[in-house]
This record gives structure tokens, C-alpha cells and sequence, in this order.
């Protein structure tokens, strides 16, 4: 029985030592894509106004369309969720994230 089971570990070690690189790297890429724009930002002012609040509501509602404004869908999935929504909300409130670029020494 230990033979089995000792095979499995083996096998699975090997997978997470393979597959923890590759998970870091996409999560890399994500989270940068992700800062790239403020999430119901729809003219990319920085800025969420209510106006565009509201855009977010209509298109969550199927009363508008998706490419009304892009930045309401995070997760690009096609549709504005309430997620989504809050994160506006929130950004509208708080302002929209700031990318800080990290000062390079020379």
C-alpha cells in the first residue's frame, strides 16, 4: 500500500513544482491588467461620476449594452455583475486606484 500511495505524492509534488510557476506568472499578469483601468470609469478620466453609475445599472439591467462601457466589465465575462457594480461604487466614492511607479535606483 505504501507504493501507491508514495508514487501519488511523488506525482503530485512534481505538479505543484511545475504548475506554482506558471499560477504566480498568471496571477502577475492579472493583477496588472486589472490596474490598468479604474472599473466604471467609462470615458478613462480616472474619475467614476454618477452619470456613468448609471450607465453600469442600465447595462446591468440589459437596458444597454456592454460596449456602452467596457471598464463596468472587470471580468470580462459579458456582463456587468453587482460585484462589479460595488467595485464603481466604491471607486466613485474613494477615487479610482493610482499605479505608483516604483523609483529606480541609480
Amino acid at each position: 500500500m505504501g507504493t501507491p500511495a508514495l508514487a501519488l505524492g511523488r506525482r503530485l509534488t512534481r505538479f505543484a513544482v511545475l504548475a506554482l510557476p506558471a499560477i504566480l506568472t498568471l496571477s502577475l499578469c492579472f493583477e496588472s491588467a486589472e490596474a490598468q483601468f479604474c472599473v466604471g470609469d467609462c470615458n478613462l478620466d480616472d474619475t467614476v461620476t454618477i452619470d456613468e453609475l448609471i450607465v453600469g445599472v442600465n447595462i446591468a439591467l440589459g437596458l444597454r449594452g456592454r460596449h456602452d462601457c467596457p471598464p463596468f466589465d472587470n471580468n470580462n465575462d459579458n456582463s456587468v455583475t453587482i460585484d462589479e457594480l460595488i467595485q464603481a461604487v466604491r471607486s466613485a466614492l474613494d477615487g479610482c486606484p493610482i499605479e505608483t511607479a516604483t523609483p529606480s535606483s541609480n
